[in-house]
């Protein structure tokens, strides 16, 4: 059936009603998780006001296929991977939504960002981009199981992903060929290229 858009907003429920910080819950993920990964799709700036590199190799893996081979690790860790839900900011131009369809709110009451939620399976990740009939580069800006067993968070900006889950997950991350994974703090200041 692959990813399918969700109008039933209650599975965000639990990152809309979070009492952390918005910007920090965009960016890092909900929080209470034993441990913390910063997926990097580009390495860390090495002085302060460098430039972000530009690849232009063809053979580089995209930031999906990097969120893909992720989640792919990830759903060994979950008791639901037949029921997960993907979050795609509203930023996009095309989100292949009816107008007016309901979408997700952080925060609720002045939003800075909005989502549109869909649902599937953990492993419809290699489909993503489907659904609006675009592959791209943007990765979903929130992945999670029902079972809310790990949450891969990525904001519009950064060069990396966090995903918050347990040592055990974060482990196998680490663990992975071809992933540049970096165990972290949710608290830690995180590099960026601006």
């Amino acid at each position: 059936m692959g990813l399918q858009p969700c109008s039933d907003l209650s599975p965000s429920t639990w990152l809309v009603d979070s009492q952390e910080d918005s910007d920090r819950l965009i960016s890092v993920g909900p929080d209470g998780f034993p441990a913390y990964a910063r997926l990097r799709f580009l390495p860390d700036p090495t002085a302060p006001g460098q430039s972000e590199p530009v690849v232009r190799d063809p053979d580089h893996p995209t930031h999906v296929s990097r969120v893909q081979h992720a989640l792919h690790v990830l759903v060994a860790f979950t008791t639901t991977p037949s029921e997960a839900y993907f979050c795609r900011w509203d930023g996009y131009e095309d989100l292949g939504l009816p107008p007016g369809w309901p979408l997700v709110d952080i925060p609720p009451q002045s939003p800075i960002r909005s989502f549109a939620l869909h649902r599937g399976q953990v492993a419809d990740i290699d489909h993503w981009g489907e659904p609006w009939g675009q592959p791209g580069d943007a990765p979903p800006a929130f992945a999670w199981p029902a079972d809310h067993a790990w949450c891969f968070t990525h904001d519009v900006d950064p060069h990396w992903a966090v995903i918050a889950a347990s040592q055990p997950a974060v482990d196998a991350l680490l663990a992975t060929p071809d992933l540049d994974v970096v165990q972290v703090l949710p608290t830690d200041e995180m590099p960026t290229y601006y």
